[in-house]
């Protein structure tokens, strides 16, 4: 059965491991020495799939994305909308 699940990579000496959860290894059947194909693709930034190329925009060169939500929320309180 092919399933898609998020794990974090983790320092295992000179490497990097990647821990299967003991319920995805019992539904899989998988049991120590056994190959797995797994294929690799980096989880993308949220703000980034939300926004796209927002983050190179001049107005938020330099500051994080924690920092612009912080002001675009600033600033829908305090607009109009609320007048």
């Amino acid at each position: 059965m092919i399933q898609e699940n998020e794990l974090k990579v983790k320092k295992w000496g000179n490497s990097l491991a990647i821990i299967i959860p003991n319920d995805i290894a019992i539904q899989e059947n998988l049991k120590e020495g056994d190959i797995v194909k797994i294929p690799i693709k980096k989880k993308k930034n949220v703000f980034d799939e939300i926004f796209g190329i927002g983050k190179r925009l001049s107005i938020f060169h330099g500051k994080t994305p924690e920092e612009i939500l912080k002001e675009s929320r600033k600033e829908f309180v305090t607009s109009k909308f609320f007048d």
